[in-house]
């Protein structure tokens, strides 16, 4: 399974996101084995643009949605220790999205350099696709 990160998303949806860019995601997000978490769903909504929200919704509804784990904020609390233990400052949502992968054994699909960071201390699988100029 392959866990689309918020940082796709957004650069799906910017307007000012070049087509060689938004073509590369749109085929990633097209992935049969593309899936969204709540954490992701969450953090692209609740600061997308008002006109696009109903868009974004309905996209994310033709998409699996993993579950949420019960031990999210003790797992993710754990990683987030660790990932301070070796003097790695990332985002706590990241900590989160991580933590949902971690758990579904999901490989995550980004722009956002700081999971490649988390890698460091978790058995987290992450890929993150060049860029095109």
């Amino acid at each position: 399974m392959d866990l689309i990160d918020t940082s796709l998303w957004v650069d799906l949806f910017r307007a000012s996101t070049s087509g060689p860019v938004r073509a590369l995601v749109a085929a990633l997000v097209k992935r049969p084995d593309a899936a969204l978490c709540e954490p992701v769903v969450f953090e692209t909504l609740r600061a997308a643009p008002a006109d696009q929200r109903a868009v974004i919704e309905t996209l994310f509804d033709t998409m699996p949605i993993v579950e949420t784990p019960r031990t999210l904020w003790r797992d993710a609390w754990g990683l987030g220790q660790r990932c301070a233990g070796k003097g790695l400052a990332v985002p706590a949502m990241d900590v989160i999205i991580a933590q949902v992968a971690l758990h579904h054994s999901a490989r995550l699909v980004t722009f956002d350099g700081d999971f490649a960071r988390i890698a460091q201390v978790a058995p987290l699988r992450v890929e993150i696709p060049e860029r095109p100029a």
